[in-house]
């Protein structure tokens, strides 16, 4: 083997120095897309709002919108390349937000632009809007106390998930939801007011389209029939409980944890359906006289326990009408009964089904008075 003269040397440093360095992205000229926006436009076509971070702004946390009425999501893509000066790079996006009405719909289709691109994360987080997206992402820059509304929303999602609140929906989640049979996904609903931009609760799916919604205490019920609130803080205003004060018009009780179990039973195509709820938590706010009155944890449990479980059954009966399945009872019913699955007609079973709720609430504090 020949040995490298000093000038072959001298080739290959610069060589090896500088090989890694062809596909730089300078930050300040890339159009990072963070957030999308999708609702109905005029002539059956969709008006996308694409929202940038203007990095070399001459003012901090300024974002570049820019909205097309298009036909495909990414003929929206290719008109914004024609407007900014930036390049534009669809990675790093956050959250897609979906008009109510573009939901009631279907958003499965739209969301194949999304899953098709493997550049974007399949952890965007998918939101309904209750009004106009273009709407909220504009006023959103309006508000001075908030931070850029990219870091705004996740935040805000994320905290109100931890309350249950608001579930936690991605492009993954909703997509495996929407194809598993027996399986419905459901989403965060956010509203613009003038002070911010509110969480509203949930929008419940049905075949891929949005078919309802539930307030967020509702939706904090939902998610722990679901399963979702081993630990959790979700506040539960109860406004049966009425106490002797003049002021004070029903209790307030934590959730800090709630372990849930179902049981089915298939009998000639009638479905079975007993949940029972364990909810242990803290006593927030009640009348504190009654407090010091004989057996009032026994008592209060006991009238919290059936005030939970006349809203769990609210929310079934309401999900059931609408045919929206975000619990999977189907999902274990094909699990449990798959013989029987593969011969019923799911959606007619499922809106007959009896479901039986059995909620029991533990008071494990009453905070510093008891």
């Amino acid at each position: 083997m020949k040995r490298l003269t000093i000038t072959q040397i001298l080739i290959l440093i610069p060589v090896l120095l500088f090989s890694g360095c062809w596909d730089q992205r300078i930050i300040e000229e890339t159009g990072i897309l963070l957030q999308i926006g999708i609702e109905p436009a005029p002539g059956d076509k969709i008006l996308v709002t694409s929202v940038f971070p203007a990095f070399d702004s001459r003012f901090p946390n300024q974002d570049e919108i820019i909205a097309a009425e298009v036909n495909l999501l990414q003929e929206a893509i290719e008109k914004a390349k024609t407007i900014t000066d930036k390049r534009v790079e669809g990675g790093k996006i956050q959250q897609i937000l979906f008009a109510k009405e573009i939901a009631g719909q279907g958003i499965q289709e739209l969301l194949e632009f999304f899953e098709r691109d493997p550049l974007i994360s399949p952890l965007a987080q998918i939101v309904i809007v209750d009004g106009s997206p273009k709407e909220l992402l504009e006023k959103a820059r309006t508000f001075g106390s908030k931070p850029r509304t990219v870091f705004y929303i996740n935040r805000l999602l994320a905290k109100n998930a931890n309350y249950l609140y608001v579930p936690k929906t991605s492009i993954y989640d909703f997509s495996i939801c929407s194809l598993a049979p027996g399986l419905d996904p459901i989403t965060p609903l956010l509203k613009v007011e003038p002070d911010g931009i509110r969480v509203m609760g949930s929008a419940l799916f049905s075949a891929g389209r949005m078919v309802g919604q539930l307030d967020t205490q509702q939706t904090a019920l939902l998610l722990a029939m679901m399963g979702r609130a081993p630990k959790a803080e979700s506040v539960f205003i109860a406004s049966g409980l009425e106490g002797e004060s003049p002021f004070k018009k029903g209790a307030a009780f934590t959730i800090r944890e709630g372990r849930r179990k179902i049981r089915l039973d298939l009998q000639d195509r009638r479905l079975a359906i007993d949940i029972h709820l364990d909810l242990l938590g803290v006593l927030d706010e009640y009348d504190q006289d009654l407090l010091d009155r004989a057996g009032p944890q026994e008592e209060l449990e006991e009238r919290l326990s059936k005030e939970i479980q006349e809203n769990c059954f609210g929310i079934l009966g309401y999900a059931q009408r609408l045919g929206s399945d975000p619990i999977g009872f189907g999902d274990l019913v094909r699990a449990k009964y798959y013989s029987a699955w593969k011969t019923m007609n799911w959606e007619e079973v499922y809106r007959e089904a009896t479901v039986n709720v059995a909620v029991k609430v533990e008071i494990r504090q009453f905070g510093l008075i008891k």
